[in-house]
């Protein structure tokens, strides 16, 4: 194919895997300073502990994925004459310090960090696999609310009915006649008690 069909086909490629690591790192921040939902009482200390270790592995796939991505990219012999386009919109910076490597080491280098890169995808995909079918196997056979406990107004009853209010009273203000206050609060109930009433249903069996 004529290189100014591959090189825009590339650039995506390698545009994408730079707002996947952007994304993740605001992932991580958001983890760090929010408390996830507390696991079901009913998982045994190995489910637990598996649990933990594959989130942890995943997040760091995440991070290795992309960024050998971009250290590959970056150890490319022909990176100076082909500048990388972010989406097309600008041109998005190699890393420095690898481009000043001696050429026979970044090509090896390069030859390294392509197989890092896709090892990383392979380990991805079957990480993903395992979360997947472990989220199933709650939901389907052990009749948890898994899906539903990712889900942010469904981690406890207490959490859930507090923003149902928080919304139904956001648009109220100091000059609200008692009737409002007392309809809007309602509608809130109603609103709850269906999503909880949802939740149970998916348990049935």
């Amino acid at each position: 194919f004529p290189d100014d069909w591959v090189r825009p086909a590339i650039d995506t490629h390698k545009s994408i895997g730079i707002t996947v690591l952007g994304l993740v790192i605001l992932r991580i921040l958001w983890r760090a300073t929010h408390r996830p939902p507390a696991m079901p009482g009913s998982y045994g200390r190995l489910e637990r502990i598996g649990a933990h270790a594959a989130h942890g592995a995943l997040y760091l796939v995440m991070i290795a994925l992309p960024l050998s991505g971009w250290m590959h990219d970056s150890a490319w012999k022909d990176a100076a004459t082909h500048p990388m386009q972010l989406f097309g919109l600008f041109e998005w910076p190699r890393i420095g310090w690898i481009m000043d490597i001696e050429a026979a080491a970044k090509e090896n280098l390069h030859t390294v960090l392509g197989g890092v890169h896709t090892w990383a995808g392979y380990v991805l995909y079957v990480l993903f696999a395992l979360h997947l079918v472990g989220a199933l196997k709650h939901q389907f056979l052990d009749g948890e609310a898994e899906l539903q406990r990712m889900l942010p107004l469904a981690r406890n009853d207490g959490e859930r009915r507090g923003v149902w209010f928080a919304m139904a009273v956001s648009h109220l203000d100091e000059g609200s006649s008692d009737a409002a206050i007392t309809t809007e609060l309602a509608l809130a109930a109603r609103i709850d008690d269906a999503v909880a009433m949802a939740g149970d249903h998916t348990n049935i069996g």
